[in-house]
């Protein structure tokens, strides 16, 4: 009897023990994961500001097959809201608190086996050398007595959750990335192109750096335009004047489309230009533009397998329908290709 009473007295201080030993631990807790993701900034925070996007990437629902979503009214952007419910992940909601071009906040409300509420939070900052965004992801909350005995139990909680959170950035990486390469080619054939003036400026460059030349253009020539309270009359193109293969360079003008003549100033580096209708083999490219060598090939050798000739005094175009300035995603870029044919009677 006696050595029974001694257990239990033991039993007892250690049951204390314990308690004072779990009470005296942490109550915070918070955990961070980062990934560089190699892809524009709002294109990333469109697939974490957007709940319906989560089940592209996330983490619980890949492993819960069961795993039930219920979306608010509102479920993209700031007060967005979503809830979920699992046997494996218990209940709760998520509320967007906070949006901002480089970070999000989200409050976290675990309704099941418990309550308790967390902050979830991400940021967005570009790289030193400007490839990629350092996507940071994180959550951090208060454990409870019951929290903190269970961590005890089972060290290995915390280290699932951050598991979790390095995963589902793998997986945001993944997605991001696939969903970037999307592109298609669709080539339309013959067409007429009703021609129109146009203010431009002209430059001499190396074909892997027509790029840079050209945005720098449309951008001194949006500059002019807007100071001349001149409207755009449709979409901006590039006129390909001369293309040598063996220097690999380039006489191209960059160009945006006038209602009307433009006199411009004497002495200006904008001039107008006038392009007349006529026939052109059009195709067109859905996608990122580092796909274009391809599309222009494919039309070429679609056009010549159709019977047409290329028109060679007149230039070929390129009219940006999509542009990056308004589509952060490459795969959603739309740009048409024009190469003037030799119209038969």
């Amino acid at each position: 009897m006696k050595i029974l009473k001694y257990l239990i007295f033991l039993l007892l201080i250690s049951m204390i023990g314990l308690a004072i030993y779990v009470a005296v631990q942490p109550d915070d807790f918070k955990i961070i994961k980062t990934r560089v993701i190699k892809a524009p900034q709002p294109l990333i925070r469109s697939y974490i500001s957007d709940f319906t996007k989560w089940q592209q990437w996330g983490v619980w629902n890949l492993r819960d097959p069961d795993l039930k979503i219920t979306f608010g009214d509102r479920f993209k952007g700031d007060s967005a809201t979503c809830s979920w419910d699992s046997k494996l992940y218990g209940s709760g909601r998520i509320t967007t608190t906070y949006f901002s071009n480089d970070s999000i906040s989200q409050k976290v409300e675990f309704h099941k086996p418990q309550d308790k509420t967390a902050r979830r939070f991400w940021a967005f900052n570009p790289t030193a050398n400007g490839e990629g965004i350092i996507v940071t992801s994180g959550i951090e909350g208060t454990f409870g007595f019951t929290d903190k005995l269970l961590a005890l139990v089972d060290r290995s909680r915390v280290q699932h959750f951050a598991r979790d959170f390095a995963k589902g950035l793998h997986n945001l990486d993944s997605v991001i990335t696939q969903n970037m390469k999307r592109y298609k080619i669709d080539i339309l054939g013959p067409t007429q192109y009703g021609g129109g003036f146009y203010l431009y400026q002209t430059v001499s460059t190396k074909i892997n750096d027509i790029t840079t030349s050209t945005d720098r253009i449309f951008t001194e020539v949006s500059a002019f335009m807007e100071h001349n309270d001149i409207t755009p009359s449709s979409k901006p193109f590039v006129k390909f004047i001369q293309w040598d293969t063996v220097d690999r360079t380039a006489i191209v003008s960059a160009a945006i489309p006038v209602s009307d003549r433009i006199i411009t100033p004497k002495g200006s580096t904008i001039l107008c230009g006038y392009i007349p209708p006529g026939g052109y083999y059009k195709a067109t490219l859905f996608g990122d533009y580092s796909n274009a060598k391809e599309a222009w090939a494919k039309t070429k050798e679609h056009l010549v397998k159709n019977g047409y000739t290329i028109d060679a005094q007149r230039d070929e175009l390129e009219i940006y329908i999509k542009c990056p300035e308004n589509y952060p995603n490459p795969a959603d870029l739309e740009t048409d290709i024009y190469i003037p044919i030799i119209e038969t009677e």
